[in-house]
Order: structure tokens, then C-alpha cells, then sequence
């Protein structure tokens, strides 16, 4: 086949199907696209007709819906059809995010016709897409709202607000390759991006300035965007100034970065527009970089910052039993970040977290963590963390206990099996990303596969699927090692540290999960009253004292505790319950639960003596609950003792 002629949605109908690889409803596939179930029937037509193959690709049943019926294929025909396809925006929230990046980029107004022309969709559809627009903006923190003039749409708010949100927008889309300053080129076309960092770069240098990768990046987009902004004369608006910022190293950094832009870019700063930049630098993470050890951190913070980082270590230690006290880099990187913080909250500035998300899912225990030490924050200062806030004290935290753990961890021998060609670039991806985790034994080629069976190994890593001809396990890579391949990865290393301890674990799981906390099709159709009924069962029952519950509702306003796949794990800020228990209720139908819908809730009572088990209990439960065929069985369950044999033999079926 020459060419692929399929719409961007029938690719997405295709990439549903390869990525669930089982049976697919079509109502399941038109709720997920936003179309209807017609709509999804003739797509999978036309796209068996275009692709001509005998069986059909897709498969059909009135019953069971549809499914792949050769994914190697399938997945070679996205592969062509990525190459030759300008994808517009297919989901309701993606459509909602392009409608917005398009007012804040392009003019003031957008006809609503245009756009629905522009999209291949309803005007109906256009408006069902406005609504998320307005939620979208709603759920900002920002001055914004959007209008309508008869058929034309624009928004409303300061320039200020409009810069953020498109800053948030443009992170969100780039999900987990936010971090590759690429990725943003196509929106600002007249702004070569890797100009601009080297332009901040060099700045930060001849100040002899350092800035985190994260800092880095918030800062080049902010910067970007108001260079577009600025061309098309948007300009921010004037704001009051101290005489005191004049003579700070932010506003001299901020100065030398718009000479260097208006010298390459011919575009002239605006004082408001350097301030800008100022106040932007302000609350990122620059420090001197001669002071990144703690006898030169007391020289060049205040105290004050100091005594609260030392307290929150101390913290840590006493409620978690975790000992961070001799880790310079964790009171040096959390000091500065105090630092950093207490100047945003200040001058009100608002720091769009790109892996809040990532950093509650895969890395739940860290994350509880960092919501603990917020709360300790908060009686240290009175000043209330948002959840952006609490993300980014996350990766200090992950950081320190990676240290820790390296101190007594062995590495897991592997041996990559890939095409002569790969071997240079695969493996030194694999060093780089799992240096202290993997030692790579050998690399052989895909024909040499026999010589790894002599091999003391703990796992193979190859890019063809040959899981057949071991007994241990192989992972399958793509000949890329992308973001999917990399959580695969980290999830055998996971199952390996908990297969370790996997007996204790079962075994306080069991203690733990009991038929008098367990609830199948509780009739309940909001979060709070979940919460509710169930900490005042545990608390009926003696588990827990009469504070659990308000310690709860306080745990869940700092961060919600669902992260996708229809889980969420209530827990209270304390772990002061009597025994530990863990109650369980599966919703007679899944609920709106922060940003995701729930139908299965762990809520955890921890008693003081088993914190020291909370990462290993974490991390067995988010092995199983990480799994959507897992998490499907369990919602189904309706037994007790069903629903516990699921848990208990997972890692004896997985």
C-alpha cells in the first residue's frame, strides 16, 4: 500500500483497538472520541474497505464489539499513517484545547462556523466544545472568561492570565516529552526555540546563574509566547514595581535575556515587558551555582528557610521512619525550592506542574510524601501549598530516597536482543535511563538469541518478541525505547523489588482486607459521601479514632487521591489509626472523583507501626491496580472472598 487514506479519527479508532488488543464496545470507542456509536460503525467500514486486507484488520461482533485481528500489522499501518498525517484534534478535550490555543495565539475573534468547517465536525459539536472551553477556563486560576459576539467568540481577561493559560495548554499537550524543546517549534515559527534557550542559557551563565531543567523550560516558554504576544502588539499590562527589584540579580538576569532576544529577534522590550521576565525568573529555581553545598547555602539564604527544610526532614523521620538527615543534596535542593516558592506565592505567581499527574501515578508513595511535608509546611508557615506546589516537592523527595535505596540495592542483570543496527543507540539509551537500576550483561543480535539462555540473568530486553523461547521474562521493545517502553521496564523492576518481600506483603494485605470493611455495589453518587460512609464505618468498627474522618476530607482537598483507571486511595494525613485495616467499596457506577471517574475505592487506615511498610503496601497494590484487566476483575467481583483472591494470587498469575 502506497499511501494510508484514513482520517486523523479513524487512526485514533485504530490506535484504541491496538492499545486495548482485546474486545472493544463500540459505545466505549464513541464516548472516549466524543462521536456517536454510527459514527464509529461506518469509520471501521471505511477503514477495512480502504485497507483491503482478507480477514478484514477489524473484526466485528454484535456482542463483544470489535477487535485487531493482526496487531503487528495494524501497528505498521499507524506507523505509516503518522508519517503522512497532519492530525487535527479528534477528542472533545483536545478540540476544546485547540479552540483556545487558537484565540490565544492567533486574533481576538474566531467564527464559530470557521471552525467547525476547520475541524470536519457539527456546529453542534462546535458547541458542545465551547461548554469545555468555559470549564476549562473555570478550573484555571485566572481573571479570564470567553464571549460571544453572535456567531464570533474571543476572551476576555488580561494579558497576564492569557500568557499562563497558554503556557498550561502547551505543557499539557506535550504529556510526557515536555522536557524536549521541540516538541513546541510548530507554534512559534518565527522563534526558533533552541535560540531562545541558548539566549537564556548564555545569560544565566555570564550571571554565573544554574537553573533546573524544569525551571528552564517554564522560563523559554513563557518567554516565546510573549515574544509572539509582543509582536502582534500585546503587550502586558503596567504593574507596580519596588524600587528594591531594580538592584536584583532576577532583574539584572531578566535585562541581559531581552537584550539578547531583541538583538537576534528585532523586537524591543517594553520596561513591563523585562519586569516581566523579572518576576517570571523570580520564581524559578536560580541560585548561584558556587553555593550548591550547604556551607555556601548558609551564606546566600536566609535562615529561615534552613530551620524549615531541617524541620520537614526531621518530620519525615519521625512519622515515616525514613532517615534523610545526612543528604546534603535534599536540604540544599529543598531549601532553594522553599525559597523559590515563598517568592512566587508573594508576587503571585502561579507555576503550571507538567508531571503533577505522572508523579501521582507512578510514583504514589513519593507523592504522599510531598503532600505530608505540605501539610507540615503549613503549620511551619500558614501558607497553603497548591497542588502544582506540592508536585514539585515530589522530585527532591525521589531523588533522596533513589539515594538511599542505592546505597543497598543490587542491579538487575539484563541482556538487550535487537537488530546490528540498534545496538550503539538502544544500549546507550538503556545505560542513561537505567544506569544505577540495570547492569547490561551483552548485547546480541536478534539471530544470537540462544547464547542468553546460558546467561545468568534476571530479565531480557529485546526489540522482537521472543517471550516464547525464554521461561524468564522478556520485555518487548519498540526499536525507539519511548516513554511506553521505559514504564515497562520500571514495572518489572518494581515487580522484582516487591517479589522480594512479596510473602510479607500478602500477608499484611490479608490481615488488612476484611469482609466487615468491604462494600460491593454501594449506591453512592459523590466522592464526599464515599468518604464519609466509609471512615465512619471504620470508625463503628474501632479501627480508627473519631478524627480519621476529618483527617481524611483534609488529606483529599490538598490532592485528590483518584489517578485514572477507576481507582482512588482515600487515606488520612496521620497514621494514628488503632489497627491497620484497608476498607474497600466497588461503586454500583463510577463517579466524578477529582479529575477522573472512579468505581473502585481503597481507603487506607494505617496504624503508626506499619508506616514502615506503607512503600512496600503501596507499590504491591499499585502493581495490581495499574492494570486495567485487574481493576475490571475486581469491579466485577461481588464476593468477598472473590474479590480478595484477586488480590492475594495476582503475582502467582501474573
Amino acid at each position: 500500500m502506497s499511501k494510508l487514506n484514513i482520517s486523523p479519527r479513524q487512526k485514533f479508532i485504530l490506535e484504541i483497538l491496538c492499545r486495548q488488543n482485546c474486545w472493544v464496545k463500540g459505545q466505549e470507542i464513541a464516548v472516549e472520541l466524543g462521536v456517536s456509536v454510527r459514527t464509529i460503525r461506518n469509520d471501521i467500514q471505511q477503514l477495512n474497505t480502504e485497507i483491503g486486507v482478507d480477514p478484514p484488520l477489524i473484526l466485528s461482533s454484535k456482542r463483544d464489539g470489535y477487535i485487531i485481528s493482526n496487531r503487528e500489522k495494524a501497528l505498521e499501518l499507524l506507523k505509516q499513517a503518522e508519517a503522512s498525517q497532519d492530525t487535527l484534534p479528534i477528542y472533545p478535550d483536545e478540540r476544546a484545547n485547540f479552540i483556545l490555543k487558537r484565540l490565544l495565539f492567533e486574533k481576538t475573534e474566531i467564527n464559530i462556523y470557521d471552525l467547525a468547517d476547520e475541524l470536519m465536525v457539527s456546529d453542534c459539536t462546535i458547541e458542545s466544545d465551547l461548554v469545555k472551553v468555559k470549564k476549562i477556563i473555570e478550573e484555571t486560576p485566572c481573571d479570564l472568561s470567553l464571549k460571544r459576539n453572535s456567531d464570533n467568540i474571543f476572551l476576555e481577561g488580561t494579558e497576564e492570565s492569557k500568557r499562563n493559560l497558554l503556557s498550561q495548554l502547551l505543557f499539557e499537550e506535550a504529556g510526557n516529552n515536555f522536557l524536549n524543546i521541540s516538541k513546541y517549534d510548530s507554534y512559534f515559527e518565527d522563534f526558533n526555540m533552541s535560540v531562545i534557550q541558548d539566549i537564556v542559557l548564555s545569560a544565566i551563565k555570564k550571571n554565573d546563574l544554574v537553573i533546573n531543567e524544569i525551571g528552564l523550560l517554564n522560563l523559554v516558554i513563557h518567554i516565546a509566547i510573549a515574544l509572539r504576544r509582543i509582536k502582534n502588539n500585546y503587550i502586558i499590562e503596567d504593574s507596580p514595581c519596588l524600587e528594591s527589584f531594580l538592584n536584583t540579580n532576577e532583574y539584572k538576569l531578566a535585562k541581559d535575556i531581552a537584550q539578547g532576544l531583541s538583538e537576534k529577534f528585532g523586537i524591543n522590550f517594553p520596561q513591563q515587558e523585562i519586569l516581566y521576565i523579572g518576576y517570571m525568573i523570580l520564581g524559578k529555581r536560580i541560585l548561584k551555582s558556587k553555593y550548591s553545598s550547604f556551607h555556601y547555602l548558609e551564606n546566600v539564604i536566609e535562615t529561615k528557610y534552613i530551620d524549615i527544610t531541617q524541620k520537614l526532614i526531621t518530620s519525615i523521620y519521625n512519622n515515616f521512619g525514613i532517615n534523610f538527615s545526612e543528604d546534603e543534596d535534599l536540604l540544599v535542593g529543598l531549601a532553594m525550592h522553599i525559597k523559590a516558592m515563598d517568592s512566587r506565592i508573594k508576587n503571585s505567581i502561579t507555576l503550571r506542574n507538567p508531571i503533577l499527574d505522572e508523579l501521582k501515578h507512578r510514583y504514589p508513595f513519593i507523592f504522599e510524601l510531598a503532600v505530608y511535608l505540605s501539610n507540615e509546611f503549613y503549620k511551619l508557615t500558614n501558607i497553603q501549598m497548591n497542588e502544582n506546589e506540592i508536585g514539585f516537592f515530589a522530585p527532591h523527595l525521589g531523588a533522596a530516597f533513589e539515594r538511599l535505596n542505592q546505597k543497598t540495592a543490587l542491579k538487575k542483570k539484563v541482556v538487550l536482543i535487537c537488530t546490528e543496527n540498534l545496538k550503539d543507540i538502544l544500549s546507550f539509551k538503556i545505560k542513561t535511563e537505567f544506569g544505577n537500576k540495570l547492569e547490561l550483561i551483552d548485547v546480541l543480535s536478534i539471530i544470537e538469541y540462544d547464547k542468553a539462555k546460558n546467561m545468568e540473568l534476571d530479565f531480557i530486553i529485546s526489540t522482537a518478541d521472543l517471550q516464547s523461547h525464554f521461561d524468564m521474562p522478556v520485555i518487548f521493545i519498540s526499536p525507539f525505547l519511548d516513554n511506553k517502553d521505559i514504564q515497562e521496564i520500571n514495572k518489572q523492576l518494581n515487580f522484582f523489588e516487591i517479589a522480594m518481600n512479596v510473602r510479607a506483603v500478602v500477608s499484611r494485605i490479608d490481615c488488612a482486607i476484611v469482609e466487615e470493611l468491604f462494600f460491593s455495589d454501594l449506591d453512592i453518587d459523590d466522592s464526599f459521601n464515599v468518604i464519609k460512609f466509609m471512615a465512619n464505618n471504620l470508625y463503628e468498627k474501632s479501627y480508627v479514632p473519631p478524627t480519621y474522618l476529618d483527617s481524611v476530607i483534609e488529606r483529599e482537598s490538598l490532592s485528590s487521591t483518584s489517578f485514572g483507571n477507576m481507582v482512588a486511595l482515600p487515606h488520612a494525613l496521620v497514621m494514628n489509626a488503632y489497627r491497620t485495616a484497608i476498607s474497600v467499596a466497588i461503586l454500583k457506577k463510577p463517579i466524578e472523583w477529582g479529575d477522573y471517574k472512579v468505581q473502585l475505592v481503597f481507603m487506607f487506615a494505617i496504624n503508626e507501626s506499619d508506616v514502615k511498610n506503607l512503600q512496600s503496601l503501596y507499590k504491591y497494590l499499585m502493581q495490581i491496580l495499574d492494570d486495567p484487566y485487574a481493576v475490571s476483575r475486581l469491579i466485577k467481583a461481588k464476593k468477598f472472598d472473590e474479590f480478595k483472591g484477586i488480590i492475594l494470587d495476582y503475582y502467582t498469575v501474573t
